[in-house]
């Protein structure tokens, strides 16, 4: 698996049993199991408004046969980062969030400086907020 930034950043935000379960199929010899589970999660994405099935199958469908194929990761990558950044602005709604905002900033910083340069201000700023706080909490 080649080093790719979004890729990191994304994994890096994952629970630790979802990174360790795409870092066993991004290697070479589970693409027995891979390619044929990329494009399962695919077809069964595009049954999202099924009960049982969910549009989240499509991204990861997406990012597991970008494996084999670099151009899809990078898209799926962006869009998904666009697709955080929409959802994490309704973040007030019952099923959205507005953590989505931060992790979409942090994997489209990776192709656009001006968002990597706000995420990166953004990020210093809470870090010198819990630096102090930290400082003044009784231990």
């Amino acid at each position: 698996m080649k080093h790719d930034p979004r890729l990191q950043r994304l994994l890096d935000v994952l629970p630790p049993p979802a990174r360790r379960s795409y870092i066993w199929l991004a290697q070479p010899r589970a693409k027995w199991l891979r390619l044929p589970l990329g494009c399962v999660l695919i077809a069964a994405g595009l049954f999202g408004f099924l009960p049982i099935l969910g549009f989240w199958m499509l991204p990861i469908g997406a990012l597991l046969l970008g494996v084999d194929f670099p151009p899809i990761r990078r898209v799926t990558l962006r869009a998904l980062g666009c697709v955080l950044i929409a959802a994490g602005l309704f973040g007030f709604l019952p099923i959205l969030g507005f953590w989505m905002l931060p992790i979409g900033a942090l994997l489209l910083g990776v192709d656009f400086p001006p968002i990597r340069r706000v995420t990166l201000r953004a990020l210093g700023c809470v870090q010198r907020w819990w630096d102090a706080r930290r400082s003044t909490t009784p231990r």
